[in-house]
């Protein structure tokens, strides 16, 4: 073999492995290389906002009704919890059953021999109350229902404890202090005694859950009187009745007035101020003292 054989045998060689890298796909110099596509950007996940409590609602309506007091606006964090959810106990029948002719919106009692357990709770009507037509002002609504926060300084939900009694059988001192002073209010002045309307109530219910229905909402969400109720057989040692029941409201706070879920008023400077808290329900449970045991439960 000559040299001019070698050389032509290198030339071609040569010639074919450039023609095999031109050819190969996808092959690319350092400068040609795509830089990496950007990662879609992920939305934000709505923040699950934490319930506001019966404890939360009593301290919304304790700076509002310091605020009436003072004559000044109330806090604009609270006027934005227009939305917030929320779920509130309302203990009741801590006093034990209710007599047979009781006519209390919230009420139980217990046959002992045909070992049954009634419940009745009722909202309470409040369409043409003057507290709340005043709070209400400018909202075009056609009916207002809700209940009584009883017993505002208890922030836990659980009925209180019974007055110790002394040895001469009447309740230890302070036990029953501010009750010879206590008037009867009404949210309706006008109205007469057993008007459906009328919630006639001492001074020191001061506190309330109201919902207003506006025209054309769902009729089926509002009660018009017709209590919640249930009947049902439990054996004498099933749950302890000792410490009542409790009605469990849950739903998301809505507007009230102008400014927010929470209006309060007042007549005399010596007293608490009335405030009500606009309401939109979702849920209504009866349970149990301890709020593990449903009895029964309806949504809106």
């Amino acid at each position: 073999m000559n040299w001019r054989a070698l050389l032509a045998g290198g030339v071609f060689l040569a010639l074919l492995i450039a023609a095999v890298l031109i050819a190969r796909p996808g092959t690319k110099t350092v400068d040609e290389v795509s830089p990496p596509a950007p990662r879609p950007v992920q939305p934000e996940q709505p923040t699950t906002l934490t319930p506001l409590t019966r404890a939360d609602l009593i301290d919304v309506a304790a700076r509002a009704a310091d605020a009436h007091a003072r004559g000044v606006a109330i806090a604009p964090e609270d006027n934005a919890l227009v939305g917030r959810p929320f779920t509130v106990t309302l203990p009741f029948g801590c006093d034990g059953p209710a007599a047979a002719a009781s006519e209390a919106p919230l009420r139980w009692s217990y046959d002992p021999e045909a070992e049954t357990l009634r419940v009745w709770v009722t909202s309470n009507i409040w369409t043409d109350a003057a507290p709340v037509r005043k709070a209400a002002e400018g909202i075009d609504y056609e009916a207002a229902e809700g209940f009584w926060i009883e017993r505002p300084w208890l922030r836990s939900g659980e009925c209180p404890v019974t007055p110790q009694l002394n040895e001469a059988g009447a309740a230890a001192p302070g036990a029953a202090e501010g009750n010879e002073t206590a008037v009867q209010a009404s949210l309706d002045e006008t109205a007469s005694p057993g008007d459906s309307e009328t919630a006639l109530v001492s001074a020191r219910q001061t506190l309330a859950l109201v919902e207003l229905f506006e025209p054309g909402s769902r009729r089926a969400a509002r009660r018009n009187g017709r209590p919640y109720t249930v009947v049902t057989k439990l054996a004498p040692d099933a749950i302890d009745l000792s410490k009542g029941l409790r009605v469990v409201v849950t739903g998301r706070l809505a507007r009230l007035t102008a400014g927010g879920p929470v209006a309060c008023d007042g007549t005399f400077i010596n007293e608490r101020p009335l405030c009500l808290i606009g309401v939109e329900i979702d849920r209504v449970a009866i349970t149990d003292a301890s709020g593990e045991r449903i009895l029964g439960e309806w949504g809106s």
